[in-house]
Formats: structure tokens, C-alpha cells, sequence
């Protein structure tokens, strides 16, 4: 996915459908090995192909990694 609409408080996700897929879930950290998860963003559940970020901090760098979810079976993360 990419990032879009980027303000100091948010951005905005999208990504390409993935055939099959009914879900996706979005993870958003602050550390590139996601040890920790924005509250609110741990595996958050998003049907479509976007979703907003918001409540973010100012001058942070932020991480974030999707998965595709097809009932109960969950892809592994995107890049």
C-alpha cells in the first residue's frame, strides 16, 4: 500500500484489492519491527481499498503494514 493525504496528524492508506480477499487488517506503529501498535491501529479491520489514520503525533515517523483476511485465514504482512 502507499501513503496519501499526509498531514501532521495522519495520512491516508491505500492499496490494491487482493482477489478473494473480504477484509484486510491494518497495522500502524512507530517502530519499523512493530513491537508496538498505535492504539486503535493493531490489525484494525478495513473492508474496501483505503482507510484514514488520524490522531497521529507531530514529527514522528510512522509504520504501517496490511493484511489481506479471507474468513478466517489472514495473508502474512505486506511490506
Amino acid at each position: 500500500g502507499n501513503a496519501s493525504a499526509i498531514t501532521a496528524t495522519g495520512f491516508t492508506v491505500n492499496w490494491t484489492a487482493v482477489t478473494g480477499a473480504d477484509k484486510y487488517l491494518l497495522d500502524v506503529s512507530t517502530s519499523n519491527t512493530f513491537a508496538t501498535t498505535v492504539t486503535g491501529f493493531s490489525k484494525k479491520e478495513v473492508t474496501g481499498t483505503s482507510t484514514n489514520v488520524t490522531g497521529l503525533t507531530a514529527q514522528t515517523k510512522y509504520y504501517f503494514r496490511l493484511y489481506a483476511k479471507k474468513g478466517t485465514a489472514t495473508s502474512v504482512a505486506s511490506a
